[in-house]
């Protein structure tokens, strides 16, 4: 197996993608303890010493609040394009 090179000294954090699903910002949790976020799909494509073994904990929004958050932006998109086409 092709096992990547260490490009810098931060520890991996598996999180499931996307990571918007998640009431707590991911980015800004592993910035703060500095991890660097990998995409969960890719666990085991690093060695174990990469890996950050005590990882910050993730809630999962609720699907209400996910639908709001997602008309909200529907909603501001279609504003943009609206004040675009004056």
């Amino acid at each position: 197996m092709n096992t990547p090179k260490r490009a810098d000294s931060r520890k991996i954090w598996y999180v499931d993608f996307p990571t918007s699903q998640y009431k707590e910002n991911a980015k800004d949790l592993a910035k703060a303890r500095g991890l660097r976020i990998i995409d969960s799909r890719f666990k085991g494509a690093y060695p174990n010493d990469m890996i950050e073994m005590s990882p910050p904990s993730l809630s999962s929004k609720s699907k209400g609040q996910v639908k709001k958050e997602a008309e909200a932006a529907k909603e501001q998109i279609v504003s943009s394009v609206a004040v675009a086409a004056q």
